[in-house]
C-alpha cells in the first residue's frame, strides 16, 4: 500500500507533539512517511534553547520557560517520550525524574497609586499526585461551588478571630503580616455571610441542570456573591483598602466572577461565549471596582500570559473566557504543585527527546528551509509549498554538538546556539555573514536557492504549524481564497517579548528583597517577570581557572515594537535596543526588588555575564488572546483546505492562549483528525 507523504512546516512542540501522536498511532509506518522542514539550524520554535561553546557552554533561551502543573496533555506525552528517549543509551537520554521538578514558591507584585511597591508572597506545599494522571475536567459549575466554599471557609474562620486560609497548602506571607487578627469584624455578620456561602454552595449543584427550580438557583448564587462582594466593599473605606489584605482581596474578586459566570450562564455556554469581552471589561461588568482591579493576584494573568497589545504595557487585552479558564485550571487542575522547572535547558530537556526519538522511527528532519510562500491549488486542497534554502548540508546534518560541564562529569548533548558551520557548504561565508538564520526578515543567506514541494508529487497532506506572525507574510494566498483564514490572520493577537539573563559573582540569598521566593510577576514592565535559575549553573563549564558565577536570574515580560511599527526594525537595531532597555530597567528597578545588590555608593555591583534579547522577528513574537480573537482562530482539523491541518497555540481548541500545553492541544486534535490517535484529549470542552 502506497504511504500518505505528510510534510510539516514548522519545529515547535504543536509540531513535534502532532508528530509524536502520529507515531503511537497502530501501524503508522505503513500508513504514513513523515517529512519535517524546519528553518535555520535547531527545533523547537520558541520553545528553542541552545549552548554557546564561547561561553563555557552556558544555556541561552528566547526567555523564561516553565511548564504547569496543569499541563496535563504536555506530561501526558512527555512521560511515554522519555520512556522511548532512554531506551536508546547512545542518545545521552536524562532521566525523567531528575529532568522536571514542582516548584510552588512566587511572589506577586502590587503598587498603590502613590505608594511603593509591595509583595504578595506564596509557597505551595504541592501534593504527591503527577501531571498527567488522573487529571480533573474544570467547568464553570465547579469553579462556582469552589470559590463559594472558600470564601465560606474564610468568613467562618474570621468569625472565630482566626485569619482565613488560601487555600490547602498555601501559606502567604502577607497574610498575617497584615495582622488579620487584629482586623476585628462583627462576628455575626461574618457567620451570616458564611451561611448565604452554604447556601449558595448546594444550590450550585442544579447549575445548569434541567431540574426544578433551576431558576431559583441561578438566584440564589448570584445573591450570595453579591451579598459578600457589597460588604466587602462597604468595609473598603480607605481605612482599610482591600486589595492590601490579600485574602479579601482576593475574595471580592471571586465573588465577582461568581456573579459573571451565574448571570452570563457561562455553565450552559462554555467560556468562549465571554471571549468577546477583555478580562478587565468583563469583571467590571459584573462589579468590580478599581481597587479590586488593581489586586495583583488578577494582573498577574496580563504578565503570565504577555497580554499586552503589540507588547504596549498601556494596551492590556486578555479574551475574558480564556483567561477565565486557564487561571482556575492552574489553581484547581494542578498536579503536584502550580509550575515545574526545567533541568537544563528547554531545548536539550524538552525539544531533545522529540527529535532523539522520532528519527530514530524514521522521520525526517530537513533544516535550514524556511517557508515563503503557501498556494491553494483552487480546488480546496493546499496545492504547493515554497523554501528559502537557507544553507546546503555538506552530508547528512548532524545538529547536536556534545560536552562536559566538568572534568569527570557525565558527558551531554544539546543544540548549539548557532549552526556547525564546518557541516555547511560555504559555511565560513555564512558564519561571517552575521545572519540570524532563525529570523525571517533580513537579507537572502550567501548561496542560497529555493525550493517547491508540490501537492501529489512532493506531499499528500500538510501540518502547518507556524505561528501567526509568520502566516500573515506566507499564507496571503490562503487567505485571498478563504475569508476564514482572512478573518483569523486579521484577529490573531502576537506580542513582542524581551528577556535577560543574568549571571553575577553573587548568591541569590545575598540579593535581599525577593530574593527568597525563587519567582516573582506583575512588577513593572518590559521585564515584569524574574525568576532565580541558579539550579542550571553545574551543567556549564567552569572558567580556566575553575570558577563559575554563583548565582543566574532570568528576566522577561512584553515590549513595544519599535517606533510602534510591526517589522520596522533590523535584527542588529533590536539588539542594540535589547540591551538599552534592559539597562535602563535595572538602572530603574532593580533596587526596590534586590536592594542587597546595591553597593556602598549608588552603582550596583557589575555583572558577570549578561545576554539581552528581542523576539519582534514574526518568527518569534508571542501568541496572544485578546478580545474577540478566539471566535476567528481556525481548529486544528478545520483549515477550510482538504490537505491541510493545524497544529500550534494559535488555533482553536479550548485552551487558547500562548502556552505549550496549548501547542500540545492543537497537536493532539491534529493527530487526531490525521490518524484518528488519541481519542481522549484532556480539556477539550467545558462540559459540566
Amino acid at each position: 500500500m502506497e504511504r500518505t507523504r505528510i510534510a510539516v512546516l514548522g519545529s515547535g512542540p504543536g509540531a513535534l507533539g502532532a508528530i509524536w501522536e502520529i507515531t503511537q498511532s497502530p501501524d503508522w509506518q505503513e500508513r504514513f512517511e513523515i517529512d519535517v522542514y524546519a528553518m535555520g539550524w535547531r527545533l523547537g520554535g520558541k520553545a528553542a534553547s541552545g549552548r554557546n561553546p564561547a561561553h563555557r557552554f552556558r544555556n541561552e533561551e528566547h526567555g523564561l520557560h516553565i511548564l504547569g502543573g496543569f499541563y496535563h496533555n504536555s506530561f501526558q506525552q512527555l512521560r511515554p517520550l522519555y520512556e522511548a528517549w532512554n531506551a536508546n543509551a547512545d542518545d545521552l537520554p536524562l532521566p525523567f525524574a531528575d529532568s522536571f521538578f514542582p516548584y510552588g514558591r512566587f511572589s506577586i507584585m502590587q503598587r498603590e497609586p502613590g505608594a511603593p511597591m509591595r509583595e504578595t508572597r506564596f509557597d505551595i506545599a504541592g501534593d504527591d499526585r503527577e501531571p498527567g494522571i488522573d487529571p480533573e475536567e474544570i467547568t464553570p459549575t465547579m469553579i462556582i461551588r469552589r470559590l463559594l466554599h472558600w470564601a465560606r471557609l474564610g468568613f467562618t474562620a474570621m468569625s472565630a478571630g482566626l485569619a482565613p486560609d488560601f487555600g490547602k497548602g498555601v501559606v502567604s506571607g502577607d497574610a498575617t503580616e497584615d495582622g488579620f487578627i487584629k482586623l476585628r469584624f462583627d462576628a455575626i455578620e461574618l457567620t451570616a455571610l458564611a451561611s448565604s456561602l452554604q447556601v449558595a454552595e448546594t444550590a450550585a449543584e442544579d447549575l445548569g441542570r434541567p431540574v426544578p427550580g433551576g431558576g431559583a438557583a441561578e438566584q440564589t448564587v448570584f445573591d450570595a456573591a453579591s451579598e459578600v462582594l457589597g460588604w466587602i466593599s462597604d468595609k473598603d473605606d480607605g481605612i482599610l483598602p482591600v486589595e492590601n489584605a490579600d485574602w479579601l482581596g482576593l475574595a471580592g474578586l471571586a465573588m465577582v466572577i461568581v456573579r459573571g459566570l451565574v448571570r452570563d450562564r457561562v455553565f450552559a455556554t462554555g467560556f468562549h461565549a465571554i471571549d468577546r469581552y477583555d478580562a478587565r471589561e468583563w469583571l467590571t461588568l459584573h462589579g468590580a471596582s478599581a481597587r479590586v482591579l488593581r489586586n495583583g493576584n488578577y494582573m498577574a494573568g496580563y504578565s503570565y500570559a504577555f497580554a499586552f497589545t503589540d507588547g504596549d504595557p498601556d494596551c492590556k487585552d486578555f479574551a475574558a473566557g480564556t483567561a477565565l479558564r486557564a487561571y482556575f485550571r492552574m489553581l484547581f487542575a494542578s498536579h503536584g504543585n502550580l509550575f515545574y522547572h526545567m533541568r537544563g535547558g528547554m531545548g536539550e530537556v524538552f525539544v531533545l527527546p522529540y527529535y532523539d526519538v522520532l528519527r530514530r522511527r524514521g522521520v525526517r528532519f530537513h533544516f535550514f528551509h524556511k517557508v515563503t510562500s503557501l498556494h491553494p491549488d483552487g480546488y480546496g486542497s493546499l496545492g504547493a509549498i515554497e523554501f528559502q534554502l537557507q544553507a546546503r548540508p555538506k552530508d547528512a546534518y548532524d545538529p547536536i554538538l556534545r560536552y562536559r560541564p566538568a572534568p569527570g562529569a557525565p558527558e551531554r548533548r544539546s543544540w548549539p546556539t548557532e549552526p556547525l558551520w564546518d557541516q555547511l557548504e560555504q559555511g565560513e561565508v555564512l558564519r561571517d555573514a552575521g545572519l540570524d538564520l532563525e529570523s525571517f526578515h533580513g537579507p537572502a543567506p550567501p548561496g542560497s536557492g529555493s525550493k517547491r514541494l508540490e501537492y501529489g508529487t512532493g506531499f499528500d497532506l500538510c501540518i502547518l504549524a507556524i505561528p501567526p506572525g509568520m502566516l500573515r507574510i506566507i499564507a496571503r494566498p490562503l487567505a485571498e481564497e478563504n475569508a476564514a483564514w482572512r478573518t483569523m490572520l486579521d484577529a490573531a493577537g502576537t506580542a513582542p517579548t524581551i528577556a535577560a539573563q543574568s549571571w553575577r559573582e553573587e548568591k541569590v540569598d545575598s540579593f535581599g528583597g525577593l530574593s527568597g521566593r525563587g519567582l516573582m510577576t506583575a512588577h513593572e514592565l518590559p521585564l515584569d517577570t524574574w525568576a532565580d535559575m541558579s539550579f542550571l549553573l553545574p551543567f556549564e563549564e567552569s572558567d580556566a581557572d575553575g570558577r563559575r558565577p554563583s548565582s543566574l536570574s532570568y528576566f522577561c515580560g512584553a515590549v513595544p515594537l519599535a517606533n510602534g511599527v510591526a517589522d520596522d526594525a533590523s535584527p542588529e537595531d533590536e539588539r542594540e535596543r535589547a540591551a538599552s532597555l534592559v539597562g535602563a530597567w535595572m538602572d530603574a528597578h532593580l533596587a526596590e526588588i534586590f536592594p542587597g545588590l546595591r553597593d556602598t555608593g549608588d552603582d550596583f555591583k557589575p555583572e558577570r555575564e549578561r545576554l539581552t534579547l528581542i523576539n519582534s522577528d514574526p518568527a518569534k513574537l508571542y501568541v496572544t488572546s485578546p478580545a474577540g480573537s478566539t471566535a476567528a482562530r481556525l481548529a486544528p482539523d478545520g483549515s477550510g483546505f482538504a490537505n491541510l491541518f493545524l497544529a500550534g497555540d494559535w488555533t482553536r481548541h479550548n485552551f487558547d492562549c500562548g502556552a505549550v500545553e496549548s501547542a500540545i492541544m492543537s497537536a493532539r486534535v491534529c493527530s487526531r483528525a490525521i490518524c484518528g490517535h488519541p481519542r481522549f484529549i484532556y480539556g477539550e470542552t467545558d462540559r459540566n
